[in-house]
């Protein structure tokens, strides 16, 4: 089993999971794939030093894991 996380653009949407599940159908061996969000808090404003702080403990620690940042994401994955 793969955990693909993904995370936010700057917004803090998810607009990338309102396709996602469509497409994680398609791929190969899509049966083996978990997928975990994570969300910035909206009630914070973080830079991306606090933001890497934050998300680390909401990471796998015990499985393999893609991580996948949208946007403003991309520099945090």
């Amino acid at each position: 089993m793969v955990i693909l996380v993904t995370l936010p653009g700057l917004d803090g949407s998810p607009y990338l999971q309102g396709c996602l599940p469509y497409s994680m159908q398609q791929l190969p061996g899509a049966q083996s794939i978990q997928h975990q969000q994570i969300l910035y808090p909206p009630d914070q404003t973080m830079d991306y030093g606090e933001l890497a702080r934050w998300e680390l403990p909401q990471l796998p620690h015990d499985e393999d894991f893609v991580l996948l940042g949208e946007s403003f994401g991309g520099p945090l994955a």
